[in-house]
């Protein structure tokens, strides 16, 4: 079976395998605490827009800092060393 390489965030430099099913299970299921992260995200991301009267662009910069904190997968393979 193919692995496929995954970072913790988007700033995380070394990757770590896994199984694209175990992966998709855990996007299926939200995870231990990935279910919980992306509901803050997406109530953060409401709240700027009224706040700023549905200016988007103020919006997702406010939670911007947040999504880069998610996991990231790379889906076309497996990668070894860091990114730079």
């Amino acid at each position: 079976m193919s692995l496929i390489s995954a970072f913790t965030c988007a700033i995380e430099k070394k990757p770590s395998d896994f199984d694209p099913g175990k992966i998709l299970q855990t996007i299926r299921t939200g995870g231990k605490r990935l279910k919980q992260r992306i509901l803050q995200i997406r109530n953060r991301f409401e709240a700027e827009l009224a706040i700023t009267n549905g200016d988007r662009k103020k919006a997702k910069a406010a939670i911007d800092g947040l999504k880069k904190k998610l996991p990231g997968v790379t889906w076309s393979g497996q990668f070894s060393g860091a990114r730079r």
